[in-house]
């Protein structure tokens, strides 16, 4: 693996960390102001989760295509 994909891989798995963390803690934060313990923060993990899967999946396919476009610069 090249230096740019160890890179991307780290970055994506720190972005989708911190997506996880805001979204636990704004669940957190509603279910103190609301006293709703646990619902809202188990809409934020839910939520952030299906966000940061979304980008995860959308980046990973983006950096694929990318990877072909090369690969058939390669080859001819």
């Amino acid at each position: 693996m090249r230096k740019e994909d160890h890179l991307l891989a780290l970055g994506l798995g720190m972005e989708f960390c911190l997506i996880m963390l805001i979204g636990t803690y704004a669940g957190y934060l509603l279910d103190r102001k609301f006293d709703t313990s646990p619902l809202c923060i188990l809409l934020g993990v839910v939520g952030s989760f299906a966000i940061g899967l979304y980008i995860l999946v959308k980046t990973a396919l983006n950096y694929g295509k990318k990877l072909d476009e090369q690969n058939k610069g390669i080859k001819k």
